[in-house]
């Protein structure tokens, strides 16, 4: 690895550690070949997608028209800042065969992350949604 690429495994290694432990399966073990890495972050990503993809919905639910206009709208900027922000981080392994798993595990933990975020703003309006409760009577 080029000085270029050490000076970013650092970030790329915090991204991959933001990725759940229970959602992934350990893709490296056993030191399978590079296809079936690729295929067992496939179905990491496909899992997370279908995750963020749920609690987005049950967050818009919540939501009146503009407040989900305004989640559509961030969430289309997010993915494309997703999609660019792992372009960045899979620059060091252009042309090579870790390209894809870089990508795909990019990917995966950015979503994985999105879907936290959006799972802690549902909570917060839900809870500015709820009326107060009634103060306890003197």
């Amino acid at each position: 690895m080029g000085a270029k690429t050490m000076k970013r495994l650092p970030a790329l290694l915090a991204l991959l550690i933001a990725l759940p432990a229970a959602a992934a399966p350990d893709c490296h073990r056993g030191n399978p070949a590079t296809r079936d890495i690729v295929h067992c972050d496939e179905a990491i990503l496909d899992a997370a997608q279908k995750r963020l993809d749920a609690t987005y919905a049950d967050f818009a639910r919540g939501l009146d028209a503009y407040g989900a206009g305004l989640l559509s709208k961030a969430q289309q900027i997010w993915l494309t800042f997703r999609d660019a922000n792992c372009e960045v981080a899979d620059d060091p392994f252009r042309g090579g065969t870790a390209w894809a798993v870089q990508d795909l595990e990019c990917r995966a933990a950015m979503t994985e992350a999105r879907t936290r975020e959006l799972a802690e703003q549902a909570e917060e309006s839900k809870a500015m949604a709820e009326p107060p409760a009634p103060s306890p009577r003197r």
